[in-house]
């Protein structure tokens, strides 16, 4: 990547410090990542004696409500293929020790009285959204195609983010587009085992809440025209509509028990067309969500 001022001199792209990208990433995780840092180098025992461990970063997703564990490598991971072992030992470690780390998450939340937007004044309950699964997430300098023959066989999804760092200071972080729709593709046939049917039961029962919690009839109109066309996912905020080829969601939709709804999607038209049609509507685009890059806010009325 090059970078020039206007007067064309050239901008050079800089080496850092592993721990000056941790420092970068945690200090604008808000910004770069739509995450609040929870905890900083969380180090954590093993069980049985086994070998703990140390995760760099562990956050909260500010959208979904997922928890997030972020891993920081320099250069190529084909040199140091590590990081995807450590990320797949921290994800089991948590997934073991649910009940510690949700309370590690809801604690540190109140200490730094974090907000969400998803997650109105009036809601009686905040809950860790594990429904989901752990957010995973990688940055490193590059990566290789060794690593997405690795990721295909992980039955849950690491994000890869490139960086680039600069001599006036500035920073880039991309998500590796190409290398992530690779994986996906070769992902798309599920495991059936009984963890995954015991999951979908309990997600039909989140979807049926969902379903019951919305004081519109017109968007239990909306579900029902759907439900057939998509694969639907709950959580206790939102309501997911999944491409079944692609396994992507393509919208969410959040229910909340005031007379407030929101969506995010993704859009057939462009932002400036979505406003000029819907005037009445408080459009925006995300600058933090990947997939689903516009968000529509404050519905409350069937005409919205």
């Amino acid at each position: 990547m090059v970078r020039i001022q206007l007067d064309g001199k050239e901008i050079k792209e800089m080496e850092i410090f592993e721990r000056n990208l941790h420092a970068i990433v945690e200090n604008n995780s808000e910004l770069l990542l739509n995450c609040y840092l929870i905890k900083s180098k969380y180090s954590f025992k093993g069980r049985y004696d086994k070998k703990g461990g140390e995760l760099d970063s562990l956050m909260i997703d500010k959208e979904t409500l997922r928890p997030v564990i972020v891993k920081y490598k320099m250069g190529k991971l084909e040199r140091n293929q590590s990081a995807i072992n450590q990320i797949v030992y921290y994800y089991e470690w948590i997934n073991d020790h649910k009940s510690k780390v949700n309370d590690l998450i809801l604690e540190e939340i109140k200490q730094k009285k974090l907000k969400f937007e998803v997650v109105s004044e009036d809601e009686d309950i905040f809950s860790i959204n594990w429904n989901e699964g752990i957010r995973c997430i990688i940055i490193a300098k590059e990566f290789s195609d060794w690593d997405k023959v690795l990721l295909e066989y992980l039955s849950f999804s690491i994000e890869l983010y490139t960086y680039r760092y600069f001599e006036d200071k500035t920073f880039d972080l991309n998500l590796a587009r190409d290398l992530q729709d690779s994986i996906k593709h070769e992902k798309r046939v599920k495991q059936d085992d009984p963890k995954k049917k015991k999951e979908y039961k309990n997600n039909e029962k989140l979807v049926e809440e969902l379903y019951n919690r919305s004081k519109f009839q017109a968007v239990k109109e909306f579900i029902d025209k759907w439900k057939g066309s998509f694969e639907l996912r709950g959580t206790l905020y939102y309501l997911a509509f999944k491409d079944r080829s692609e396994n992507n969601t393509i919208l969410r939709l959040y229910i909340r028990k005031t007379m407030k709804l929101k969506i995010t999607l993704i859009p057939i038209l462009s932002l400036e067309e979505l406003k000029k049609r819907f005037q009445n509507l408080n459009i925006r685009e995300d600058p933090y969500a990947h997939d689903l890059p516009i968000t529509i806010t404050e519905l409350t009325s069937k005409l919205d």
